[in-house]
């Protein structure tokens, strides 16, 4: 309830302070002017987003808690992105997270893709540092200027990408939209969260989550090599992981501190449910990988 109250007060304070931006354009024509005005607009749209996602959490027992949570998205949703004239992406995550809560799937889909569409050249361009991008365009190719022009345009679209955790969410909502069946636009989900999980390490090749994420997302475009690598990887890095907390644990245990002994246990279980998890996806590839190996017999 606390929580609740102070984001509304937010609110009060962003429309109030949005308002005032409006009416200095009017009397000025700055750039200062357009540019507050901007960032007030997507504070505001942060907070509906952040109103409707207490209310899928915190407070989802409330009678009318789906009901305010889709009032607060559509709210969110009605803030448009002044680059072009859209609803913003933090709106139309949250709008497809809902979606898929409300198992309305190919809603979800969709919604989930327009958020992806403005971030794809951001995230594409980082991809590719990570060997992960899409084909270069060879139209370009030997057009110099073109190239220098595209260049520029991807450097200023992989600096203006959304925070790393956002890309990390907007990645688990794309891979769960894939989920959903058979469909091609559920390929195209999982092929774009390829692509976000791919601008995610370039930026930072240490999460090992990233490198699990990534093997999942080839797993539902079927490509069990590039699974089988990714999922290795973040099973060497939780093996790593592993030592380290363990030796940690064994110095607890000398110094007899307790707490610190049950803190390092529960997150060696948290982890020890991580490399079941990997192992299990490993061993369904290498067990299918055997079925197909196994010749007919003959009559």
């Amino acid at each position: 309830e606390h929580a609740l109250e102070a984001y509304k007060k937010g609110v009060d304070d962003l429309v109030a302070s949005m308002e005032k931006d409006s009416n200095s354009i009017g009397m000025d024509d700055s750039q200062n002017s357009d540019d507050s005005l901007s960032d007030t607009k997507k504070q505001l749209c942060g907070a509906y987003c952040s109103l409707a996602e207490l209310y899928m959490t915190d407070l989802c027992m409330q009678e009318d808690a789906e009901q305010q949570c889709e009032s607060h998205v559509q709210l969110a949703m009605s803030i448009v992105d002044p680059k072009d004239g859209k609803p913003m992406m933090d709106a139309l995550q949250a709008l497809a997270n809902l979606r898929l809560s409300q198992k309305r799937r190919t809603e979800a889909v969709q919604i989930a893709l327009q958020a992806y569409e403005k971030m794809k050249v951001g995230c594409e361009a980082l991809s590719t540092l990570v060997g992960l991008g899409r084909d270069q365009d060879s139209s370009l190719l030997g057009d110099t200027k073109a190239m220098d022009s595209r260049e520029l345009v991807q450097v200023d679209a992989a600096n203006s990408l959304p925070g790393f955790e956002f890309r990390c969410q907007t990645a688990k909502i794309l891979l769960e939209c894939a989920a959903q069946g058979d469909l091609e636009d559920c390929k195209l989900c999982a092929e774009a969260a390829v692509q976000v999980l791919g601008s995610l390490l370039s930026e930072n090749d240490e999460v090992i989550e990233v490198w699990f994420l990534i093997g999942c997302a080839f797993e539902a475009l079927k490509i069990e090599k590039s699974s089988k690598h990714y999922w290795t990887r973040a099973m060497e890095m939780l093996s790593t992981v592993k030592q380290e907390l363990e030796s940690q644990f064994s110095a607890a245990e000398l110094e007899e501190d307790e707490d610190e002994q049950d803190e390092l246990e529960a997150q060696l279980e948290g982890l020890q449910q991580q490399i079941d998890e990997i192992e299990a996806k490993l061993e369904s590839l290498d067990d299918g990988n055997e079925e197909e190996a196994v010749p007919m017999e003959e009559d």
